[in-house]
């Protein structure tokens, strides 16, 4: 059970001890320029590491404008010159309450202070669907009890500020939470596009297609396309931005491996990464891809699993629903495996971030 903290002297004390963290783990100082949808700006950025290549960074900070707390997330190489790209934003009001910022805290049963995101997000200089934001993020929802009206709200959870992983944590979530960002924003262009051509020619009517009624099955998955993956270059104004995502390119080569293999047809939906319907056996087999094998991606991972695979099974009850957890491989993988196989779920542990991965399976 969670619960919102509202009080303003609670809040400006959570920042402060957020800040404490923050300053403990992020001690590699250097100066860039940071940018973002309006504008950019120069000083000194905090890195978790003093080298590699996606290293995670921090910007603190206050509006110059409300005088509120700013905190830009990120990662980038500290060793380059170039802009850094924000990947998320936990802001917070001064002196008084309200939800119109990105950043939250909440108190668990046991009073520990968790971080959380509101899912107030953007894509250039567009705010992306916020519900949709939330449904699709891969990473923890919960709902948080409020003395504020609605009396409950709906939060993604990053986790205890003082927790040993939270560094890890906070850069994970920025990370999956940008990446459904431009996912979801990328699906509201197709569908404005989709409504375009519809108008324009389908329909019953002259010149249009007669509708095909589609099966529940239809209505659930779509054969599976090649998601996003590989390099962004975002025009900064002194320098060009690079981002990356792995996640894509770990599902589409996975959708290879099964192709090869011959097990079956892929198909995917919004909640499952990659579905195969086996030819030889009344099963269908559901795959969940983690980029990370830190504690709450696969929390996460877990929860989908069991809760997708539970639909799946209600809607086709004459089919064995085999639920894979894919991740990456580790050194010492027996224990984790054995966790899961008393789940009632299989691993899957690849080889690297490429079109070239290796899938082993349990």
């Amino acid at each position: 059970m969670y619960t919102e903290i509202t009080d303003p002297k609670e809040i400006e004390a959570c920042v402060r001890r957020l800040r404490g963290v923050l300053s403990k783990r992020f001690a590699h100082r250097k100066s860039r320029i940071v940018g973002w949808p309006s504008g950019h700006r120069e000083g000194l950025v905090a890195f978790a590491a003093k080298s590699g290549e996606s290293v995670p960074w921090v910007v603190v900070g206050s509006d110059e404008k409300t005088g509120g707390h700013v905190h830009l997330l990120g990662h980038g190489d500290p060793s380059e010159s170039g802009a850094l790209l924000i990947d998320l934003q936990f802001n917070f009001t001064r002196q008084s309450f309200d939800r119109t910022k990105g950043g939250a805290f909440v108190v668990d049963s046991e009073g520990r202070i968790h971080l959380a995101h509101r899912g107030i997000a953007t894509r250039g200089k567009s705010r992306v669907n916020k519900e949709l934001l939330l449904r699709k993020a891969p990473v923890t929802r919960i709902e948080a009890a409020s003395d504020v009206r609605p009396g409950v709200v709906q939060l993604m959870l990053v986790g205890p500020i003082e927790a040993p992983s939270f560094v890890e944590d906070l850069a994970w979530f920025c990370q999956q939470v940008r990446e459904a960002v431009q996912m979801v924003a990328g699906a509201s262009v197709e569908s404005k596009e989709r409504e375009q051509r519809s108008k324009r020619g389908s329909g019953n009517g002259a010149g249009g297609k007669k509708k095909i009624p589609k099966t529940p099955w239809d209505m659930a998955v779509n054969v599976y396309t090649q998601e996003f993956s590989g390099k962004v270059i975002a025009k900064g104004r002194k320098a060009p931005v690079h981002m990356e995502w792995r996640h894509g390119k770990v599902v589409d080569a996975l959708s290879r491996h099964c192709f090869k293999m011959k097990w079956g047809k892929t198909e995917s939906s919004d909640a499952i990464d990659l579905i195969v319907r086996r030819k030889s056996k009344s099963e269908i087999w559901i795959f969940e891809v983690k980029t990370s094998a830190l504690s709450q991606p696969l929390y996460t991972a877990i929860g989908q699993l069991v809760f997708n695979g539970a639909a799946i099974a209600r809607k086709y009850p004459d089919a064995k629903v085999v639920r894979h957890l894919v991740i990456p491989a580790a050194l010492n993988p027996e224990p984790r495996r054995d966790f899961c196989r008393e789940l009632g779920l299989k691993v899957v542990s690849y080889s690297s971030f490429d079109a070239d991965a290796k899938f082993s399976f349990d």
